[in-house]
């Protein structure tokens, strides 16, 4: 039994291939494949939309209109009697005449157009983010950079050891 499980796991092991094989006749189709498929470009290609739209967001911000508006409504159709002495109005004295007081609806509507047409913190903001995109711009080129460098000397350490096999 023993011996059968391990014939087993002897034949996928042999027969298991973890990777596709792939041959590249030439330095820069390793490069174009690598340019292609690497995490390193896709996560810079999200970062340098991301300052692009930084920047657009910092630019549509620079003119801030603001129309803070406010409705005050009071409904004072329903207004409580109030008793006051009738002696106030010529009336007898000792009597009390119904009286309803304050006006019967009040409303209010404010309209306070404001426009910060200077606004200088979001004038710093444009210049933050342009810096920030040309820092995201050079960051990439110096990550594609090191990637190729690191390809480079796996490439050539191959090459290198195919002629040592060769030789």
């Amino acid at each position: 039994m023993k011996y059968g499980l391990s014939f087993v796991f002897l034949l996928l092991v042999i027969f298991a291939e973890a990777q596709e094989r792939r041959q590249f006749s030439s330095f820069s189709e390793v490069l174009a494949f690598a340019d292609q498929h690497s995490y390193t470009t896709k996560v810079a290609s999200l970062q340098q939309n991301l300052a692009v739209l930084t920047r657009k967001t910092a630019l549509g911000n620079v003119v801030n209109p603001r129309i803070p508006t406010t409705v005050s409504l009071l409904d004072n159709t329903r207004q409580s009697v109030s008793f006051i002495p009738a002696e106030v109005f010529g009336g007898p004295s000792g009597s009390f005449r119904q009286l309803t007081l304050g006006q019967q609806y009040i409303s209010v509507f404010n309209v306070a157009p404001q426009f910060d047409i200077i606004n200088f913190g979001s004038i710093a903001k444009i210049k933050s983010a342009k810096i920030n995109e040309r820092l995201s711009t050079n960051n990439n080129s110096v990550n594609r950079k090191n990637l190729f460098d690191q390809i480079n000397s796996y490439y050539h350490n191959i090459l290198s050891f195919q002629a040592q096999i060769t030789i």
